[in-house]
């Protein structure tokens, strides 16, 4: 008989973990959140019970918590008696969270950002463990393993410091392009002629490693197009000037040579 999983959340994290956890061969039983509508389009993909609180008096063999981390313990609180493993999915938060809502814990945080309307390849997604104890650490990476590819162990504080690194490369990559497309709108032509530059800027730090991969003005240690491109944001786009200085100094700081 298959195993069980319940899934509490039923955002981007719920929607790639859930797909991959029912390719593995793990029954998806419920999906449960307070928003009933997202809840209903998920569990429609597997057939599964959705609602605002479990099935009474039902058990699962995983519990995934996929909520977001403000709603973590709470959320624990409210299906301790479940059973099984409870599993949350941050990279932020610390595993211990999960202590004394039930017996056996952890944490598999899967390392990438996700989408509903994205397809992500999860056998390519690097998951982070962290368990409770030796038969739940077991019990999760062969889970893992049946999901990804890449299956590392690490500790709360281990996993959060890789979660910053994460955020920066990310996140914070995501908003410089967001304010690049702003920016060149301004120049008449389509921001559309930056998507080569992306796409190869990503390619090359991987190839060559980012510190390698770097060029640009503050690198060259090229003061004068600096200063012009500061007194053009000055003028046209002047809640850019403290991240463009900021950035710049930090290249500038990272290769001295250029000075």
């Amino acid at each position: 008989m298959a195993e069980k999983a319940i899934f509490i959340g039923a955002g981007n994290v719920a929607w790639h973990l859930a797909h991959a956890v029912d390719k593995a061969g793990i029954q998806v039983d419920q999906i449960i959140t307070q928003h009933v509508e997202t809840a209903k389009v998920l569990a429609q993909k597997f057939g599964a019970y959705y609602g605002t609180s479990p099935v009474v008096g039902s058990k699962a063999d995983w519990v995934f918590i996929c909520t977001s981390d403000e709603q973590i313990e709470t959320a624990a609180t409210h299906v301790e008696h479940l059973g099984g493993i409870m599993v949350h999915t941050s990279g932020a938060i610390n595993m211990n969270v999960l202590h004394g809502k039930q017996l056996h814990y952890g944490v598999l945080y899967p390392l990438q950002t996700f989408n509903k309307n994205r397809v992500v390849d999860f056998l390519k997604v690097p998951l982070l463990l962290e368990a409770s104890d030796t038969l739940t650490e077991n019990k999760l990476k062969d889970l893992a393993e049946n999901l990804s590819n890449k299956v590392v162990f690490a500790n709360s504080e281990q996993r959060k410091i890789l979660h910053l690194s994460a955020v920066i490369v990310n996140n914070f990559t995501n908003h410089l392009f967001s304010q690049a497309g702003e920016i060149a709108q301004q120049s008449g032509l389509s921001s559309a002629l930056l998507q080569p530059l992306m796409q190869e800027t990503i390619e090359k730090a991987i190839a060559l490693g980012a510190k390698n991969a770097q060029t640009g003005p503050a690198k060259r240690g090229d003061n004068l197009v600096l200063a012009e491109h500061i007194a053009w944001l000055e003028t046209h786009f002047p809640s850019f000037v403290a991240e463009y200085k900021i950035i710049s100094e930090s290249i500038i700081e990272s290769h001295p040579s250029a000075e």
